[in-house]
């Protein structure tokens, strides 16, 4: 694991191989696999943002490599380069935005699934 569910979220992860699976355990103790994640992507982005517990487990279903941005570090650079770190929070602020218009998108499509 990169990381489990209902555990402090410390940093955003940068997969450089490999594939990780997003997961959350459901009512009924059940696995559901949320998302593939693999090499390119970003993952934890919230952790930059705020002081949440991880929402969901990260798995490593093949060997994997991950570049991790702490959140510490993250602000040091910002109090150092304020405009390097302005810019890297503009890009994170998007990627977290895609990220919630894709999951309104899936939503709405299994609303019109299910009333259909």
């Amino acid at each position: 694991y990169l990381f489990k569910d209902d555990t402090p979220a410390l940093g955003m992860f940068i997969i450089k191989s490999g594939t990780i699976e997003i997961e959350k355990i459901n009512p009924a103790g059940e696995s559901m696999t949320l998302a593939s994640i693999g090499q390119g992507e970003i993952l934890g982005e919230l952790a930059l943002l705020t002081d949440i517990q991880r929402t969901a487990s990260a798995l490593c279903v093949t060997p994997a490599t991950a570049y991790i941005l702490f959140k510490h570090d993250l602000n040091d650079l910002i109090s150092r380069e304020t405009g390097m770190g302005v810019k890297i929070m503009q890009d994170i602020a998007a990627l977290v935005s895609d990220k919630l218009k894709q999951t309104t998108d899936e939503l709405v499509k299994y609303k019109m699934e299910t009333y259909i």
